[in-house]
């Protein structure tokens, strides 16, 4: 019993570097990116029933997958409370437990960089977002490392939720022009110059 809870110990924080990140792209991918509080939220929940449940009924012969089943059905609780379930049950591809994790799940994580990279969101809030959302970090940690309190990393986030709202932005990768232009103005790539 021991040695499980040190192993639950161990394995936890690794998943949560590894697939805190993956999970909450996943969850905006099938719900929207309007949903981005709530998936980090279930995200962080699961987690949490990971540290209460496996010391007690072992660790799953495949954690990655239950931590995504567990996440779907906790989703799919919160919008049944909400009344949309039917809604977003009628959009929703089925998944079987053997799918996890998603093969589109790198693609889902390009997609919410570029939506959280919005040029719509000030340069402050874009890294808060990575931060929390693609790395994974806690608010401490990010605070910490933006030398900033923690109450200003969770003024940024809802704002962002919000601004990300109030726009309709989509988890979609920009394409042809409109790709140059955000590559541009990140400074990923520059103007040529012609001779």
């Amino acid at each position: 019993m021991a040695s499980i809870k040190q192993d639950t110990a161990q394995l936890v924080p690794h998943l949560f570097r590894t697939e805190f990140r993956k999970i909450t792209t996943h969850l905006c991918h099938l719900y929207g990116l309007e949903y981005l509080g709530e998936a980090e939220d279930i995200a962080s929940e699961t987690f949490l029933a990971a540290l209460e449940s496996w010391p007690y009924k072992g660790i799953p012969p495949n954690p990655a997958a239950w931590l995504y089943r567990v996440a779907k059905n906790k989703a799919m609780n919160r919008l049944e409370q909400k009344a949309t379930r039917r809604k977003v049950e009628a959009q929703l591809p089925a998944v079987e437990l053997e799918d996890i994790p998603y093969p589109e799940a790198e693609g889902d994580q390009l997609r919410m960089l570029f939506a959280i990279c919005h040029p719509a969101l000030s340069k402050e809030t874009q890294v808060t977002m990575a931060l929390r959302i693609l790395g994974g970090f806690g608010l401490d940690e990010i605070a910490s490392a933006l030398f900033i309190s923690k109450e200003t990393i969770q003024k940024r986030l809802y704002r962002g939720r919000e601004t990300l709202k109030e726009q309709g932005i989509v988890l979609e990768m920009p394409i042809g022009i409109a790709l140059q232009e955000r590559l541009l103005q990140k400074g990923i790539i520059q103007k040529q110059r012609r001779n």
